[in-house]
């Protein structure tokens, strides 16, 4: 199910929202008899302001538009209106900041913001970053925000955007499933490698962090360095940090991880995602309340894993139980299709976002998009992106005789059988826990089996993995 919320206007400014309430009503502030009187969706962008210098992130974005099958160059035939004015960054303190004036917005088209689609990605300034501060009045216009809350989203009203940055592919390449560099197995369980904030807003998280690492199944390198301040808000875990964090490449660190940690930063959204999702490697979302991106379309509970930012050390524990449960779902094959469904691009995320504005807009009047329904069943991903890995999407299964693994394998029922390098993941991960519990007390021989015996449980306790025991 896509996320159902609830909200409501109160009085005719729909930036006053709450959040128990009816849905945003959309039909009393867009005009909808343009969109469909041809069955068609059109957009106008409007003209460029050559005095307003837009960054190149925004004007690759309106390029698409402009592109697409969509676009309209006359705006009496245009349902939807997109601002040629800058308005992806507005946080005051960035490079990319504009400061819009009423003049440069309130044309004849404007209309109090009536069927207008605002771009954001960043949105506030320090210290508290606030949703709502866009610097401009946005009166009754939709906006796609790359880090909404589920306080301020207006479901069937916004759109839910990904945060991406000026390296994002403009074009929808998916040379990068094929590349031969993919491991055949992940060497760690999960990990991240980023800035962790040593104060204000979205320090807290990253900040415990640190304690998930163990350099071998969870790598966590984060360094201190942020803005040109930082040093007057070190501690004394810096200078080891900032060390560690040149040990490690980030894009092998993601390729080589079967999980990669989503920690929120200054706002709820983060580059990481798309990241993580372009490196095969499964999100672990450490952002309450994010509204996840496009999620009107995508159930994300089912490809990604939601923890909460205060449980973030018992996260690894969750993670060691998920295994067995991925690895039963090996051999389903489903991943590669559902991922080469996800918006990866620039374009296909400007695209996906119009569809969705077109269905949502058809609710309004009645009328459903029959495109935009299949693309919902077909971008429904998943339970895991494990399978996408390059030893199980590129090379052929082979079977393998369980007495060549020094395993005592004890299978409960009938099904096929797991291949070699699946098995010796499975007794790596329960080797890795074991030594972990080797070192943290001087238990007798007897104990040491027993506990690793109880962790194979968990690791294998779904019906159609084959259980493994310790006998030495």
């Amino acid at each position: 199910m896509p996320l159902n919320l609830r909200k409501k206007v109160v009085g005719s400014d729909p930036s006053l929202i709450t959040s128990t309430s009816a849905p945003y009503e959309t039909e009393k502030n867009q005009m909808m008899y343009k969109c469909f009187a041809q069955n068609s969706l059109k957009v106008y962008v409007y003209r460029d302001q050559f005095h307003l210098k837009q960054s190149s992130l925004y004007s690759k974005l309106l390029s698409v538009i402009r592109s697409s099958h969509y676009y309209t160059e006359d705006s009496s035939d245009a349902c939807l209106f997109v601002l040629s004015v800058d308005t992806i960054d507005r946080d005051r303190i960035s490079e990319n900041y504009q400061n819009i004036q009423e003049s440069h917005i309130k044309t004849d088209l404007w209309n109090d913001g009536r069927n207008h689609l605002v771009f954001n990605l960043y949105f506030g300034t320090y210290p508290d970053y606030a949703n709502t501060d866009l610097g401009f009045g946005l009166g009754k216009a939709m906006v796609a925000w790359a880090s909404s809350s589920l306080q301020n989203f207006r479901p069937n009203f916004d759109i839910s955007f990904p945060l991406f940055n000026n390296e994002h592919p403009s074009n929808d390449d998916k040379s990068w499933l094929f590349q031969s560099d993919y491991p055949d197995h992940d060497q760690y369980l999960a990990s991240f490698k980023g800035k962790r904030y040593v104060y204000g807003i979205g320090s807290k998280t990253r900040n415990l962090l640190h304690h998930l690492n163990d350099d071998r199944s969870i790598v966590i390198a984060t360094t201190c360095k942020h803005n040109t301040d930082w040093k007057k808000f070190e501690d004394e875990r810096c200078e080891i940090d900032n060390a560690n964090y040149g040990r490690w490449n980030y894009e092998q660190l993601m390729m080589n991880s079967t999980f990669c940690l989503i920690p929120r930063g200054r706002r709820l959204g983060s580059f990481r995602f798309l990241e993580a999702l372009r490196y095969v490697c499964i999100p672990v979302i450490l952002s309450d309340e994010w509204v996840l991106p496009f999620s009107e379309v995508i159930d994300w509970s089912e490809a990604v894993v939601l923890g909460k930012e205060r449980s973030a050390l018992a996260i690894w524990a969750k993670l060691r139980r998920m295994i067995g449960c991925a690895l039963a779902r090996i051999m389903e094959g489903k991943e590669r299709k559902c991922s080469e469904e996800l918006p990866m691009s620039n374009e296909k995320n400007t695209k996906e976002e119009e569809a969705i504005v077109s269905d949502e807009e058809s609710q309004s009047t009645g009328e459903g998009s029959k495109d935009t329904k299949k693309a919902t069943d077909e971008m429904m991903l998943v339970r895991t992106g494990l399978n996408l890995k390059r030893g199980t999407l590129f090379k052929k299964k082979r079977r393998v005789d369980p007495k060549t693994i020094d395993l005592t394998i004890k299978k409960e029922h009938e099904g096929p059988r797991k291949t070699k390098a699946e098995l010796a993941f499975i007794k790596r991960q329960g080797e890795t826990a074991f030594d972990r519990l080797s070192k943290r007390a001087q238990i007798s021989h007897r104990e040491k089996v027993e506990k690793f015996n109880k962790q194979m449980e968990e690791l294998t306790e779904f019906n159609d993995i084959p259980k493994v025991s310790w006998t030495k």
